[in-house]
């Protein structure tokens, strides 16, 4: 090309030639520009309208399929000579008089330049000729510059390697096409041309199993948002909406200020998994359940962690680059979630790791039959990969991780992660006594306001105490009851047909629970989202409708070491009587040890005796170092008669105990503690003041912490078998959460 000359106005006016020429010799042939962008496409038909007599009509990805339509009509009609494409390839315009290309941006990929020409090369006909392509010089690379040589080698070529590409995109078009607008929207008149083919989504999910019908008709409404299009596909049982969102910054209440945002939400619904894919450029998971109910009338629950993590099943050659590992233990301890980072992460995980914690999230990279590819997982019923995809590609997807979970086979992933128990799907309640009932983790970060009926102000949750019976005669169930100084609420908890909450009485009073959100809602519903940790006698937990099952471990309680025999009846103590009045010269369980603590070596004795509460005495000692020793007693008054036989005794105080390892926590104990104070509880020794300094000197934000059991129905000497087994499980719990082996005051 001679210098000085503008490159695309030459390339313009040989295109009008060629047009020409074709047209001369009889040939109906239509004219595809190419251009890189939307700007560099209107500089384009300025260039043509002026330099040229072609009849040219800009088109873009962005534009709805009516849109498109409407330029092919133009275009068979004989309205227009051809198109201006912004980036696309010739996607949408499969018509066999496509002939002549303007390569002004040609693209520099090899494959993709070979897709473009093959949409000119594979059609021959009547009234056709051969295909021509025009291109800058300057800009074909070295790979490309063969394609644009007079020679009919390449032709070949195009077919062979752009075959497979054009069969994908034509696959794409026939199931973007099968949408159809969702009449129950008012479509935005901006958003009137917006194509699907013009998303592409980062692949991400959260996952479902629905209780109920599904309807993807359902007019889609989200609180906070404005619904401005919506889209559904029946054969493929999915909906795709844009909602708008209008908010302010946290700085500023002037509404000038505020900014708007548009989110994209695809739901498909796997009929034969029962499982509801909800995919989201918002990811709150608030929001992912608003939608859920939007579409399903019954019930949705996210999927148990040995469920989600099946997704794995068709990876090999596992590389884990993030690996979070969740604390066993109940409460705050000092790593009630740990996480693992690196480029091999998983070989971080040892063996002993298993005793400890259960397995959380994973994030790494594996191979599956369709090639390597990233892959990461929640407890939250999330999946998700490094990878954007249109909506066919995204879809495919989910119908490949549906399979994978309902699949039960078991399998491992081969590497370490399989020490990191994943947990057991169960279909009904364990046949075992519940020691104790405890909140989720995050309960105690932040703890949610209760607020009962008749009490005029808000308590924390967490201040209050849980009972759980199952019962032989009702094995189906857990009878469940929260407890306050104010009332109590009673509950059932049932793994059919879903795990849920119920109340045990409709005509009860209901509670209400107030979150960060400033939102009041019944506890059934807080509960239903966040699950009671039930643990049981063997050890195991049940959380939803999974068992995180104990290690095995058959070591024994040493009774002779661990267990200290009181004599009762020479100190006048009551055991039947855990407090309160007794008849003179008897005295309650909890008196006698007041007095035992008080006289003893202790700093501090904290009297607690309240739901709620961390023990009924709490006492600090000093160790040899100055370090603070914390102790917490629980205490039990004796059943019946003889002692050492009944195991039922022990299942309510070491239920207790299970629960204690989160007041090693020093932040934990301190607030408290001082908070209880506050309330009623009563110091017997030293006081508040005294306490704070006390704990405030240990250097470690984890205290020692001793715990004992006070039951005079447990003997040394007619200890059962199944006593003894208890207390072991307990003991080694206590142990793994960096506590000192579980003491028990009792009967000879």
């Amino acid at each position: 090309m001679a210098s000085g000359l503008d490159p695309d106005k030459e390339l313009a006016r040989q295109t009008a030639y060629e047009f020409a020429k074709d047209k001369a010799s009889g040939y109906q042939h239509i004219v595809m520009v190419r251009a890189n962008t939307r700007t560099q496409a209107i500089k384009l038909q300025e260039i043509y309208g002026k330099e040229t007599t072609l009849r040219l009509e800009v088109v873009h990805s962005g534009l709805s399929n009516r849109a498109t339509e409407r330029t092919v009509a133009q275009l068979r009609k004989g309205e227009l000579d051809g198109v201006i494409c912004v980036n696309m390839l010739g996607e949408g315009f499969d018509l066999p008089r496509l002939k002549i290309a303007a390569l002004h941006s040609p693209h520099r990929s090899l494959s993709v330049t070979l897709q473009f020409l093959g949409r000119f090369a594979r059609v021959n006909g009547e009234g056709l000729g051969d295909a021509k392509f025009l291109a800058i010089q300057e800009e074909i690379n070295h790979d490309m510059e063969s394609l644009f040589q007079e020679s009919s080698a390449w032709g070949r070529r195009i077919r062979a390697i752009g075959q497979r590409q054009i069969s994908k995109e034509i696959q794409t078009r026939e199931f973007l096409e099968e949408f159809e607008n969702n009449e129950a929207i008012g479509d935005e008149a901006t958003l009137d041309d917006l194509s699907l083919y013009s998303f592409s989504l980062f692949n991400h999910a959260k996952v479902y199993q629905v209780h109920g019908e599904v309807d993807l008709w359902a007019k889609p409404a989200l609180q906070g948002f404005t619904v401005k299009k919506s889209w559904v596909n029946r054969k493929h049982a999915t909906a795709a909406f844009i909602a708008r969102e209008e908010s302010l910054p946290k700085w500023t209440s002037a509404g000038v200020l505020s900014t708007t945002e548009y989110h994209l939400f695809v739901c498909h619904y796997d009929e034969k998994a029962g499982l509801l894919f909800i995919c989201a450029t918002c990811r709150e998971d608030v929001i992912f359940k608003q939608i859920a109910a939007l579409f399903v009338k019954g019930h949705v629950l996210g999927l148990s962690l040995n469920k989600i993590n099946r997704v794995l099943r068709s990876f090999t050659s596992l590389e884990l680059f993030n690996v979070g590992m969740r604390n066993r233990a109940t409460g705050t301890v000092a790593e009630s979630y740990r996480q693992i980072a690196g480029s091999a992460a998983h070989v971080a995980i040892e063996k002993s790791d298993g005793t400890l914690y259960h397995r959380g999230h994973v994030f790494g990279r594996g191979t599956t039959p369709d090639g390597v590819t990233t892959i990461g997982l929640s407890s939250l019923s999330k999946v998700w990969r490094l990878e954007q995809s249109k909506l066919p590609q995204l879809i495919g997807w989910f119908t490949s991780m549906a399979g994978d979970i309902v699949n039960p086979a078991p399998f491992t992933t081969g590497i370490a992660l399989d020490y990191l128990d994943a947990g057991v799907d169960v279909e009904v309640l364990p046949a075992l006594t519940v020691l104790a009932a405890d909140w989720q983790n995050g309960c105690y970060d932040k703890p949610p306001l209760l607020f009962v009926p008749g009490v005029t102000r808000p308590m924390s949750l967490i201040d209050t105490d849980i009972s759980v019976n199952w019962l032989p005669e009702k094995p189906d169930r857990y009878e469940v009851t929260i407890r306050l100084e104010e009332g109590e609420v009673n509950l059932i908890y049932l793994l059919s047909p879903y795990p849920h909450f119920e109340y045990r009485d409709e005509s009860q009073t209901k509670w209400e629970i107030e979150r960060a959100a400033k939102r009041r809602y019944d506890i059934i519903e807080y509960l239903n989202e966040n699950p009671l940790r039930f643990h049981l006698a063997d050890g195991s937990i049940l959380e939803g409708n999974q068992i995180f099952p104990v290690p095995a471990d058959d070591t024994p309680f040493d009774a002779e070491t661990l267990m200290e025999a009181i004599d009762w009846q020479g100190n006048n103590v009551d055991p039947y009587r855990e407090f309160g009045e007794c008849t003179a010269p008897l005295r309650s369980i909890h008196d006698w040890l007041s007095e035992r603590l008080v006289n003893g070596s202790s700093e501090i004795v904290f009297y607690d005796h309240r739901p709620g509460e961390c023990a009924d005495y709490l006492t600090v000692d000093l160790n040899d170092d100055g370090s603070p020793l914390i102790r917490l007693y629980h205490c039990k008054g004796a059943g019946g008669k003889p002692s050492g036989e009944r195991d039922n005794d022990l299942f309510d105080v070491c239920g207790q105990v299970t629960k204690s390892t989160r007041w090693r926590n020093r932040k934990v104990l301190v607030k408290q503690v001082n908070k209880r104070t506050q309330t009623g509880s009563v110091f017997r020794k030293g006081n508040l003041k005294m306490f704070a300094e006390l704990v405030a000197s240990s250097p470690q934000h984890q205290f020692a912490l001793e715990v004992y059991i006070v039951q005079p129905g447990v003997s040394v000497q007619k200890l059962s078998t199944k006593s003894s087994n208890l207390m072991a499980t307990i003991s080694r719990g206590l142990l793994a959460h960096g506590c000192e082996r579980l003491r028990v005051l009792c009967s000879a």
